[in-house]
C-alpha cells in the first residue's frame, strides 16, 4: 500500500514512526533517466519531511531507496523544483557503526561514504572528506531543475577512510543513509534510516499480469513516461478501467502523429521489481479505440532487465469507441529493438513496456485511447501462474 503524500499524512506518518528501519526493495527495473515512473507507486518512501523549512535550497519531502546487484538507488523528492548540485550530500554508513566514519549533519551515524552532487568521497571520524572514492563519480538525473532526483551508487565502490569499501557486507547487509541539502542554510535533511540491501530473489513467480494500470489512478504523468519517436503525447490521464468498480483504472492518452511515415507516439512504464511471464503464448491488452485511428497500427514493446527490447506493430488500432482485447502474439517472435548483453528477450525478468500508435500509412492524426490489463497468456498449467 502506498500513501498519498500530503502535509496531513506526512505529519501523521511522522508521529506514528518509532523505528526508521527498512527492508530492502530489489529493483532491477530502475533506470536513472530523470523519470520516476519506475519509483512512483512501486517503491515505498523510507523517510519523509513536512514542507516549509525555509531557505533557498531543496525543501525535502521524501527519501526512497532500492537496490539491485550493482547499485544502491536513491530518489530524493522535494516540494520545490531545484537543480541538483554539489552542495547536496548523501551519507552512507556502510557498517552501521559510529566508531567509523563522519557524524554527518550531527545525526549520530558514522558516514563512511559521502556523495556530494555527482562526486563520491571517503569519510573518517575526523574528516568530512578523506579523498576521492573509486569510482569518483556517480550517475544522477536530471540535470535540470526538478522535484525528483535519482542517484545510482555502485555497490563495489571503494573509499579511502576508516573502512575500505562503501558496502563491506554486500547484499543482505544493513546500511544507514542520510540526505541533506547544504544550499538552504537550514540543512534540510531526510533520515537517517537503516536499509537492508535486498538479496537477488532469483526466479520470480510466474504472473499473467504485466500491468493492470490501476496504479495510474495516483498520478499518470509521474507513473508513466512519454516515449515517442517523431510523434507526441498530448495528454495522459486516467479513467475507470474495463472491468469497472472501485480501484479499477485505465490509462487514457491523447497521441498525435505527423503526416510523415514512419512516426510513433507512445507512452511507457518501467517496472521496478520485474515480471516473470516465461512460457507465455501471447501478450494481450484491452484497448478502448478511436475511429480516428482507423488504418493505424498499435506499437507494443517489452524490455528485460538486461536491456533487450522486442516490439510488434502487426495489430490494428481498434477503430470503435469500445473496449477490444488486442492479442499481440508470442513476444519471442517480435522484432528486435535493442540487444542486451545476453541474446534474446528474458521473459522471466520483464521490466519495461511501451504502447502507442505508429503511422505506417504516413497519415497525420490525433487519437484518444485507453489502455487496461496488459496480460500474458499462460501456455503452462494455469496453477503455475498468478493473477496478481
Amino acid at each position: 500500500m502506498f500513501v498519498q503524500l500530503t502535509p496531513s499524512t506526512l505529519v501523521a506518518a511522522l508521529a506514528a514512526c518509532t523505528l526508521a528501519s527498512w527492508a530492502g526493495t530489489w529493483a532491477p527495473g530502475i533506470s536513472v533517466d530523470g523519470s520516476v515512473d519506475d519509483w512512483d507507486g512501486q517503491v515505498p518512501f523510507v523517510a519523509i519531511d513536512v514542507p516549509g523549512d525555509g531557505g533557498t535550497g531543496r525543501d525535502c519531502q521524501a527519501l526512497y531507496l532500492a537496490n539491485d546487484g550493482q547499485n544502491l538507488y536513491v530518489r530524493i523528492q522535494s516540494y520545490n523544483s531545484v537543480a541538483y548540485n554539489g552542495n547536496e550530500f548523501t551519507g552512507i554508513d556502510g557498517d552501521t557503526t559510529s566508531t567509523t566514519g563522519f557524524n554527518l549533519f550531527g545525526v549520530g551515524i558514522g558516514s563512511d561514504t559521502l556523495i556530494a552532487g555527482a562526486s563520491a568521497f571517503g569519510e573518517t571520524t575526523t574528516q568530512f572528506n578523506s579523498g576521492a572514492a573509486t569510482p569518483g563519480s556517480i550517475l544522477f538525473s536530471p540535470w535540470t531543475p526538478s522535484t525528483d532526483i535519482e542517484l545510482a551508487i555502485p555497490l563495489n565502490m571503494t573509499i579511502p577512510g576508516d573502512i575500505s569499501q562503501s558496502f563491506p557486507g554486500g547484499l543482505g547487509s544493513t546500511i544507514a543513509v542520510v540526505y541533506g541539502d547544504g544550499n538552504s542554510g537550514a540543512w534540510d535533511t531526510l533520515g537517517p534510516v537503516t536499509y537492508t540491501l535486498e538479496n537477488d530473489p532469483g526466479t520470480l513467480p510466474k504472473t499473467q499480469v504485466i500491468d493492470d494500470f490501476d496504479v495510474v489512478g495516483g498520478d499518470p504523468t509521474k507513473r508513466t513516461k512519454e516515449d515517442s519517436s517523431g510523434g507526441q503525447v498530448n495528454s495522459r490521464g486516467w479513467d475507470t478501467g474495463k472491468n469497472g468498480g472501485s480501484g479499477d483504472y485505465s490509462l487514457t492518452v491523447q497521441l498525435q502523429n505527423p503526416n510523415t511515415a514512419w512516426q510513433l507516439a507512445a507512452v511507457s512504464r518501467r517496472l521496478a521489481t520485474g515480471r516473470n511471464i516465461s512460457g507465455t503464448s501471447g501478450v494481450t491488452c484491452d484497448v478502448y479505440g478511436d475511429p480516428a485511428a482507423a488504418g493505424e497500427k498499435i506499437w507494443m514493446e517489452l524490455g528485460d532487465a538486461d536491456g533487450t527490447r522486442m516490439a510488434t506493430t502487426d495489430q490494428d488500432v481498434p477503430a470503435t469507441a469500445a473496449w477490444t482485447t488486442v492479442n499481440f502474439g508470442d513476444p519471442t517472435t517480435w522484432y528486435l529493438q535493442a540487444a542486451g548483453s545476453v541474446p534474446g528477450l528474458n521473459l522471466s525478468q520483464i521490466v519495461y513496456w511501451r504502447l502507442g500508435v505508429s503511422n505506417a500509412s504516413g497519415n497525420a492524426g490525433v487519437y484518444n485511447l485507453k489502455f487496461d490489463n496488459l496480460m500474458a497468456l499462460p501456455a503452462a498449467s494455469v496453477n503455475e501462474w498468478s493473477l496478481y
